[in-house]
């Protein structure tokens, strides 16, 4: 066989080939744009609601004043979301998995954020938790995963041979270390005096809102959604002929089967941690999710506190398995996208060994005692509870 072996030539699938309507694409966008207002107003009209200390979720949560009215708009906010979630799949579903499966992500994520703002609103800070205020955590938990996933499926698969695409995958990754950034102020807010909720939630929202503005209007300008690969039953070279699979960018091969399953093991993880927070909630008498942190749950002297903590230990091997998956997914990108992707799976597998050790061999002692009721922090101008001071 002669060096220079051919490779079949097939047409790649343009952008807009599918016919999609570019009006369907500037839906994202739109998206971000009512729910930003829609924040913005909500808190102009909420009385003595503050975007530092608050949660968005107040707004509507149960006996706010405005709830349904806010509501409304939450829901239209989704609907938009989801329509850009189907254009994203309407797109892609001929050319490439991962974006594929990324805007479907993006569907799920949309239909969660308007139930968030409608049938499941939070529960007040203090109040008894009810079902529907126990469900909008689960959602808000489900939520992570689901649109961390979407940005970098999406990221990992678009087209880099489309100018406007060259830097997206560095974008999504940046932008997903920036919701982790937000991720880690949040228990720093609730564990401390510092009132910052609302900031920490708003650097998360503010990152992938920016993405979906961004994404959303290059691919409007674009006319479509470039692609990574073409059409499955075409993508055969002489290289492997008879075998399928996506056509990756130069220097990039196909994600090994064993890549695939350590990166699922972050969607298990993300679902094992909030099912094993509500359960042990459940059996930790005098437990609030909204008042202590879930390190309360296996602090010593809890009253489950060995099982719970197994658990955890379980959680924290799952995570330390998604970040040995980023690492292994990003090994062979080069340049500065490899090392930021390194990055992300070395501080996974950092942050998983230090909750492994904590889980089995620290036990927290006594952070917070389950029998002694919160107090309210009025004199820092919040009701959000404080720990009570030894």
């Amino acid at each position: 066989m002669s060096t220079q072996e051919t490779t079949t030539s097939f047409p790649l699938v343009q952008p807009g080939a599918l016919g999609l309507r570019r009006p369907l694409l500037l839906s994202g966008a739109l998206s971000s744009l009512v729910y930003v207002a829609n924040v913005v107003v909500g808190g102009l009209l909420t009385p003595g609601y503050s975007h530092v200390r608050n949660a968005v979720s107040e707004l509507t949560q149960a006996g706010a004043p405005y709830a349904v009215a806010l509501g409304v708009p939450y829901v239209v906010s989704g609907l938009l979301l989801a329509a850009f979630g189907v254009a994203v799949c309407l797109e892609s579903y001929r050319t490439s998995r991962r974006v594929f499966t990324g805007g479907f992500l993006i569907g799920l994520f949309a239909a969660q954020a308007v139930l968030l703002g409608t049938v499941f609103p939070m529960d007040p800070l203090g109040a008894p938790p009810t079902f529907p205020g126990t469900m909008h955590l689960v959602l808000v938990g489900v939520s992570v995963p689901l649109i961390v996933s979407a940005i970098l499926l999406i990221g990992f698969g678009l087209d880099r041979t489309v100018p406007r695409w060259r830097h997206f995958r560095l974008y999504s990754m940046v932008t997903v270390l920036l919701m982790f950034a937000g991720g880690v102020l949040t228990p720093i807010s609730s564990a401390g005096d510092v009132a910052i909720l609302g900031v920490a939630e708003r650097i998360t929202q503010v990152a992938y809102l920016t993405w979906f503005t961004l994404f959303s209007i290059q691919a409007y300008r674009l006319g479509g959604i470039g692609s990574d690969a073409r059409p499955a039953e075409l993508m055969i070279d002489s290289h492997h002929e008879g075998r399928t699979g996506d056509r990756h960018a130069p220097g990039v091969g196909p994600m090994d089967r064993v890549t695939s399953r350590l990166l699922w093991a972050g969607l298990v993880a993300a679902v094992w941690h909030t099912t094993v927070v509500l359960v042990g909630a459940m059996a930790t008498p005098g437990y609030s999710h909204i008042g202590q942190h879930v390190s309360t749950l296996y602090q010593s002297g809890a009253p489950n506190g060995p099982w719970i903590a197994a658990l955890f230990a379980v959680y924290n091997l799952l995570t330390l398995a998604f970040g040995v998956g980023v690492f292994r997914l990003v090994s062979n990108r080069g340049g500065v996208r490899q090392r930021i992707g390194q990055a992300g799976g070395v501080a996974l597998v950092l942050t998983a060994i230090a909750g492994f050790m904590d889980d089995v061999f620290s036990r927290i002692p006594q952070l917070r005692p389950l029998p002694r009721p919160l107090k309210s922090s009025s004199e820092h101008g919040s009701d959000v509870p404080v720990r009570p001071r030894s």
